[in-house]
């Protein structure tokens, strides 16, 4: 027998068992590095808590996150350039109230992507109609390049084949 082999767990029945699945908390505790990104996290969310306590409360809602890098630059992630803007005005009592707190020595607003946005579908796309694909082909002929010609054939032969299949 092969000394890497160990048994297989068994109930008291002598049916073998499937081991029961740890909590995702266990095996973040258990490795380092998730545990860091874990650590990481949490304390981008406490800063964006207290992002959003200084800050007007018209303008709260709208930010979605924040990351303080290594280098003490805030970036702060919201959901449209108006908001952006208006919070940009904000930037000088945002780091008075943080500095003291966290290591910062540049602020910028950045707009993300709202949770609405980032899920939709992506959009459908639009294949010419068989004219056009049939315009395309004839103007193949007039191309001096040979390696040109040969891509925009492949390109007309998979419109074509799209547009049929429509």
């Amino acid at each position: 027998m092969s000394q890497n082999w160990t048994p297989k767990p068994r109930n008291c029945s002598g049916i073998v068992t499937r081991p029961t699945p740890k909590p995702v908390g266990r095996w973040l505790q258990g490795d380092r590095n998730l545990a860091a990104l874990l650590q990481r996290c949490q304390f981008h969310e406490r800063l964006l808590q207290i992002v959003r306590r200084h800050v007007p409360e018209t303008l709260a809602p709208h930010c979605l996150a924040c990351v303080l890098d290594g280098r003490g630059r805030l970036t702060l992630y919201v959901t449209s350039p108006v908001w952006a803007s208006r919070l940009r005005y904000c930037q000088p009592s945002i780091l008075a109230a943080l500095r003291s707190d966290f290591p910062m020595r540049r602020f910028q607003v950045r707009v993300g992507l709202p949770d609405s946005v980032a899920n939709r579908p992506p959009p459908r796309a639009k294949i010419p109609s068989l004219a056009v694909v049939s315009e395309l082909e004839r103007s193949l002929s007039g191309l001096p390049d040979p390696q040109l010609r040969r891509s925009l054939g492949g390109l007309v032969a998979a419109l074509r084949q799209r547009a049929v299949s429509r």
